[in-house]
């Protein structure tokens, strides 16, 4: 989905919810940990979605991530994914479900993840990750599911030419 698709479907949703006259405004953000969130920074509040996840997905995908975060902006951000949040999440049209975090096993099965810089592979159960950052040197990375010891694959770099 482009990013300006999704800012305006942002602003639409959060004005039709009557968020934007509490306050509320709408922001990117450039985390790969979750697609969307509520949240209180020093007092200004934002609904944020990840710009890299958007870009790979579908539009009833990011369209219910907004309804997710505007349940929890409506609910109060400290309550998580309480039954009150819930019922208001599915009143506004969203699913009300919970596994938007992209590290949960449900999310992987409808959330597309942008491609990352390498994957971590497991030689024993061939379970693997995408790797977003440089590890950490020196560290030992086990795997998930069996616990042993992961290696790294990373992919390689796209060659440029110069005339």
């Amino acid at each position: 989905m482009k990013a300006e698709k999704a800012e305006r479907m942002a602003v639409q949703l959060m004005k039709r919810h009557g968020l934007t006259d509490k306050g509320w405004a709408f922001r990117f953000n450039f985390r790969i940990g979750s697609v969307g969130r509520a949240t209180n920074d020093n007092g200004k509040k934002f609904i944020e979605l990840s710009l890299p996840i958007v870009e790979v997905n579908r539009e009833e995908i990011i369209n219910d991530v907004l309804l997710h975060e505007i349940g929890h902006a409506k609910r109060g951000i400290w309550h998580k994914h309480d039954s009150k949040w819930r019922s208001i999440t599915k009143s506004l049209g969203g699913s009300g479900m919970e596994f938007w975090d992209v590290s949960s096993s449900c999310a992987a099965k409808s959330i597309v993840m942008p491609k990352g810089i390498g994957q971590w592979v497991c030689d024993n159960c061939s379970w693997s990750s995408e790797i977003y950052r440089r590890p950490k040197p020196r560290v030992r990375y086990s795997c998930r599911n069996c616990h042993s010891i992961m290696r790294r694959h990373y992919y390689p770099k796209p060659h440029t030419t110069y005339k």
